[in-house]
Parts: C-alpha cells; structure tokens; sequence
C-alpha cells in the first residue's frame, strides 16, 4: 500500500497549526491530528516524536453515532441537573396549584358569608 502525502497550501493555515495528540478520556483512543488548539502538555507519540497533547471528552471512538453503542455519556452532570431542575418545577407547580385551591376555597367561603346577615341579639334585653 501506497500513501501519497500532499503538501498544505502556504498562507491558508493560522501559524499556531499543528501535530497535536488527543486522547478521548471516555474510550482511550488517541488521535494525531493537525490542529490549533492551545496546550500546555507534551507527549510522545508511536513514532517516538514529542508533540502537544490535549485530552477530550467525546471523539468518533466513543460516540454512540458512530459505535453504535446505546450508552449514557454524561461526564458533567448533565441529566442529573435537568432531573433536578424539572422535580422543582413540578413542586413548585404542585404547591401553586395548592395554593390556588385554598384561594378558591377561601373565596367560596367568604362569598357565602357576604349574602348572608348575622344579627347577634343580645338575651338580657
């Protein structure tokens, strides 16, 4: 097998472009790949050269799109928030609606009392 490389146009590329390793925390997998992303780390690669390292979440190596693979990534606490979030909208809406009864209540209370007229008499008289 043959593999013919091509040379990158001049001047089309920021200066920052190059080599740079990443590792998909979630599967493992390392990737060379050109890039601009800003690193801090090194590391070696098979080829036995240092270039930059960046670690990432989620690559085409742990994707379910494309393995496949039915499965929860949910590195930041994602769904666990949104469950949060929706079980506090829910109380709240189930004590509004509360609230609301008791408002209903109370008006059905005080508009019987309205038509009607209490006479204290007073029995020493």
């Amino acid at each position: 097998m043959c593999y013919i490389l091509k040379t990158m146009k001049n001047e089309i590329h920021p200066d920052n472009y190059r080599l740079v390793i990443f590792k998909d925390t979630s599967s493992g997998e390392r990737f060379l790949v050109g890039s601009t992303v800003e690193t801090t780390e090194t590391d070696t690669w098979e080829d036995g050269k240092e270039y930059p390292f960046y670690e990432i979440e989620i690559s085409s190596a742990s994707h379910p799109f494309y393995t496949g693979q039915d499965k929860v990534l949910d590195t930041t606490g994602r769904v666990e928030r949104f469950k949060q979030r929706r079980e506090k909208a829910q109380a709240s809406a189930s004590s509004a609606k509360k609230k609301a009864k008791k408002e209903e209540k109370k008006e059905a209370t005080s508009s019987s009392s309205e038509g009607s007229i209490s006479i204290d008499v007073d029995a020493q008289s």
